[in-house]
């Protein structure tokens, strides 16, 4: 199952001393590097500017284990973030199609 997770760090994390920035943000950076060893972070981009946004593409086996996941970031508390589930292009157009075919037949 495939998610996109984005995210934003909020004011509280940069009302912070730089010091305790530095260190949530260093044990999130071995928390990235654990997820995607595993293979669950498929592919992260960070949105250059003042917000601190970051998408991030999950491949994960429910729900249930993507906001484990996400419990266990060290910048949670920090952020506000959002998920989406994602859907691979031929298998929404096979969807699709069928769906549209079959209400054809109905009418």
């Amino acid at each position: 199952m495939k998610m996109v997770a984005i995210s934003r760090m909020k004011d509280s994390f940069m009302m912070l001393p730089p010091e305790r920035q530095a260190v949530i943000m260093e044990a999130t950076f071995a928390w990235v590097d654990k997820y995607r060893r595993a293979g669950k972070l498929k592919r992260m981009y960070h949105a250059p500017g003042w917000d601190h946004r970051t998408m991030t593409i999950l491949d994960v086996d429910s729900p249930e284990e993507a906001n484990r996941i996400a419990l266990e970031n060290p910048s949670y508390n920090y952020m506000e973030m959002e998920s989406h589930n994602l859907m691979e292009w031929d298998s929404f157009l096979k969807m699709y199609r069928e769906t549209y075919a079959e209400l054809a037949v109905r009418r």
